[in-house]
């Protein structure tokens, strides 16, 4: 079966070939794009490297997560896509949406260490994947949260599977850089509104 997977990038290049790779162990036919905010590193250039479409969207050098509510919204009309961040990885096969009935696929979120120590995180369940050709997800700001919307019923999957968030994977360092990076890029509207406070706070 043939899968969509689509991330948010800006300045990925070390998380790039690890969400690829994730995936690409799983599907045997995937359609990759990547939405670029025009990185400063060398992330298109790899992104390109293993063959992922990149469509690039500019907010002023600024992280506007308006900008990324509306492209989490696309209605892609696919059957099955995965849409989230690059360092969000669902454990899941195309076994499993193959013997599954529903058409939503529940999550159950972990903070990973290595690749296979995690805590869990219920904050960070996410409706990450479902079958875009019925399911419209309506999600709001961070992804976090959604008013689903079903050309057909609603079907949630029989199983929960596992929503590894990768963030702290290559160390506390690159953890913090990454939160300051985005501390840095805060548009005002974010800020006016409450999002994003964790990058604040650590």
């Amino acid at each position: 079966m043939k899968i969509k997977i689509v991330g948010i990038c800006y300045n990925e290049e070390r998380m790039i070939p690890l969400w690829h790779d994730w995936y690409k162990d799983r599907f045997s036919d995937i359609e990759f794009t990547i939405y670029d905010n025009f990185s400063t590193d060398k992330s298109v250039s790899i992104a390109k490297d293993l063959s992922i479409e990149i469509i690039q969207f500019d907010t002023n050098n600024k992280f506007d997560d308006r900008k990324h509510r509306e492209i989490r919204n696309t209605n892609f009309n696919c059957g099955f896509v995965i849409v989230g961040d690059l360092d969000e990885h669902l454990n899941l096969c195309e076994h499993d949406i193959e013997q599954e009935v529903g058409n939503v696929i529940r999550t159950r979120a972990y903070d990973m260490f290595d690749s296979c120590e995690g805590v869990r995180n219920m904050h960070m369940d996410k409706s990450i994947c479902f079958d875009s050709s019925v399911i419209t997800m309506n999600y709001d700001y961070g992804g976090h949260n959604n008013l689903i919307s079903s050309k057909t019923a609603l079907k949630w999957s029989k199983k929960v599977y596992e929503l590894h968030h990768q963030k702290y994977i290559f160390g506390e360092d690159y953890y913090v850089e990454r939160c300051k990076m985005y501390a840095d890029r805060f548009e005002e509207w974010n800020k006016s509104v409450g999002h994003g406070f964790i990058y604040f706070k650590e």
